[in-house]
């Protein structure tokens, strides 16, 4: 088995601009300053953009999770970037395992995807809360693993944050990165992706060259046959 461990935010789903437009709601800090933060556990970009007051922190993570609620999750089928469906549909028949590895809480990440059409295109979800160290701690993608029974030398870990791509590194994997997420393919390639790409086909090509054969089928005949590249 071979396992393609994904984000969420800025990866599969282009939700960073209304996280940011709702976190703003909470703070003065400038756009930029927030979106750098996109890719942490919600608590953490609280602390942060509160300067640690625990009481401006707490303020901060409650708007933005009563704005996600209200204003993110229902309109997740609109969110699902180019070629998601599809790419997670090709890798699932060239015999990948699919998890998702996100700093969101499981609960919220599972609203979202299901909003999103995504869930059974997904073998699992590890979100922050599922762990004691979220990304950028290997310990979201060693648990992700562990519960598809993948060894890291088999995994590959797509992101679109600095986070995911250490992440990936630190657990052993190899870590491709995305560029129409939050962060610049510059930045990415300097925390250590193997490869950045523009869009999610890109990805999942480069995805296909990581593991060229599995199972009965190799994953250039079957996107030969969809014409997908």
């Amino acid at each position: 088995m071979k396992a393609a461990l994904f984000d969420l935010d800025g990866t599969l789903l282009d939700t960073p601009s209304m996280i940011v437009a709702a976190l703003r709601e909470e703070t003065i800090r400038v756009t930029d300053t927030i979106r750098a933060l996109v890719g942490l556990p919600l608590d953490d970009i609280a602390e942060a953009l509160a300067d640690k007051d625990a009481d401006h922190a707490h303020r901060i993570a409650s708007g933005y999770r009563r704005r996600y609620i209200e204003r993110i999750v229902p309109t997740g089928v609109g969110l699902v970037f180019p070629f998601v469906e599809v790419g997670l549909k090709q890798l699932r028949e060239a015999g990948w395992s699919i998890g998702v590895v996100t700093s969101k809480n499981h609960q919220g990440a599972l609203e979202i995807l299901a909003s999103a059409g995504l869930v059974s295109a997904i073998d699992l979800v590890v979100g922050a809360d599922d762990v004691a160290d979220p990304k950028p701690h290997p310990a979201p993608i060693l648990a992700a693993l562990e519960r598809l029974g993948v060894p890291p030398k088999y995994a590959v870990m797509v992101g679109d944050s600095r986070y995911d791509i250490q992440s990936g590194g630190r657990a052993g994997v190899r870590t491709i990165g995305v560029s129409y997420g939050v962060g610049r393919a510059s930045d990415l390639a300097e925390a250590g992706a193997g490869s950045v790409h523009g869009s999610f086909q890109g990805a999942v090509g480069e995805l296909g060259k990581c593991f060229p054969t599995h199972g009965r089928r190799t994953f250039a005949a079957i996107a030969t046959e969809r014409k997908g590249f």
